[in-house]
């Protein structure tokens, strides 16, 4: 009995020396240009993992991890997942002339994994879109919505260009419009384009 009881204490002391390693998570990817296979830069690009430290994604969280990528656009990282239950998330910080600011988007990882996570430089472009609509009918007002606050109102006959941009290039671009005439929706529809990067796209919109 005396000799059980020795082993339980020893086996009790062995068991709270065990310390476990937290999980490390690894990822690996290239760093592109949006609509593309080409790296963004042979330069070498900032990319950084935060830890995420308040519900709002506005604000920014604490620095986990940081690296820079090759010539051929290739990074790759791994860490220490020490609070588990909170989420981590790549972002991109170098910024590129003729492209969107990066450091904006987050890329969520999986913690305690390793993954692949391509990360993207979204480049610049411009839209001249050309508005056409015929009536007899003064009163028509005619609308469009063309993402976020820009929205465009035409009373009457209409035959106006408008150059809108930097708009996100290599994407599709959603344009919803709707005709009113004496206050009565008449029609609504939905275009969408396809803006080219660093370019100036045209397009006839006949309503």
């Amino acid at each position: 009995m005396a000799l059980l009881i020795v082993l339980g204490i020893i086996c009790g002391c062995n068991k709270e020396k065990q310390i476990i390693a937290p999980p490390t998570t690894k990822v690996a990817g290239r760093v592109l240009i949006k609509g593309t296979t080409l790296p963004a830069s042979q330069h070498p690009l900032t990319v950084r993992v935060f830890k995420q430290t308040a519900y709002q994604r506005t604000e920014v969280g604490q620095l986990v991890a940081e690296t820079k990528t090759d010539s051929l656009g290739r990074y790759r990282l791994r860490f220490e997942s020490r609070e588990p239950h909170m989420r981590y998330y790549l972002t991109l910080q170098s910024e590129i002339a003729g492209h969107f600011a990066p450091n904006q988007r987050r890329v969520y990882l999986e913690n305690g994994r390793s993954q692949y996570r391509d990360l993207y430089y979204v480049p610049q472009a411009w839209l001249k879109l050309h508005i056409r609509h015929t009536t007899t009918h003064p009163d028509d007002e005619l609308r469009l919505y063309m993402g976020g606050q820009e929205v465009y109102t035409f009373k009457g006959e209409t035959d106006k260009v408008i150059l809108s941009g930097p708009k996100p290039g290599n994407t599709p671009l959603l344009i919803t419009s709707g005709l009113r005439r004496a206050g009565e929706l008449q029609f609504s529809r939905a275009d969408t384009l396809y803006l080219s990067a660093y370019d100036t796209s045209y397009q006839l919109l006949s309503l």
